[in-house]
């Protein structure tokens, strides 16, 4: 049976799956608005996503019955509780923060999960070291339509790879989707997916926010 990874050897139990509550230092939404007036291209955006937004993320996705899920672009753990609450309980379960404070301030508020401080193009390495053969879902917040083409090509190949087939790859985008960026990575989502699921958009958020469902 597998279980939910952690920092310490030792497996927790299941109801440690739960966000443990405690608050990072200081006050999430100015870490997260200091971080990307330092890093604007790791980040994409100076607010942490609304509860709607993470909702929209979490629900229809599978998170129920999946085995392996990945979480890429964390921050201060916006998205993380949904998670949490959908997750099934023998999942393993990770996530990928390359922003050292954002890590710091995420596993404070959520010891309990595995962060791996590193780059999301090195999903398959980091799921060899988590005994992940293939991933059932990828939630992720990374910035997409601002990064480079020679970093978000190869990225989403990556995070396609990850996946088995039939997977999925939850994702949040900031634009509006009738935009030349966005309409770019909608192309780019629909050569590399066999079908694009669902497209949410979220008003209740700074800014309004889209969300993909993408199937590999």
């Amino acid at each position: 049976m597998t279980t939910l990874r952690t920092d310490t050897p030792r497996a927790k139990p299941v109801h440690a799956m739960q966000p443990s509550g405690r608050e990072i230092p200081g006050n999430r939404t100015f870490t997260f608005f200091r971080e990307f007036f330092r890093s604007p291209r790791l980040l994409g955006t100076c607010f942490p996503c609304s509860k709607q937004v993470a909702a929209a993320m979490t629900d229809g996705i599978g998170l129920e019955t999946a085995m392996s899920v990945a979480e890429f672009g964390p921050g201060t753990g916006a998205i993380t509780p949904s998670i949490l609450e959908r997750i099934n309980p023998d999942a393993v379960y990770f996530a990928i923060e390359r922003n050292d404070v954002m890590a710091a301030a995420f596993r404070a508020r959520f010891p309990q999960v595995t962060l791996h401080e590193d780059d999301a193009r090195n999903i398959r390495t980091i799921m060899r070291g988590e005994g992940v053969e293939k991933l059932d879902i990828i939630v992720s917040a990374l910035p997409w339509l601002i990064f480079p083409e020679e970093v978000r090509e190869p990225m989403l190949t990556e995070a396609v790879a990850a996946l088995k087939p039939g997977g999925i790859f939850s994702q949040i985008t900031y634009f509006a989707d009738s935009l030349p960026a966005a309409k770019k990575f909608r192309r780019l989502m629909e050569r590399h997916f066999s079908e694009i699921r669902a497209v949410r958009r979220v008003w209740r958020n700074l800014p309004p926010a889209f969300v993909y469902h993408c199937v590999k």
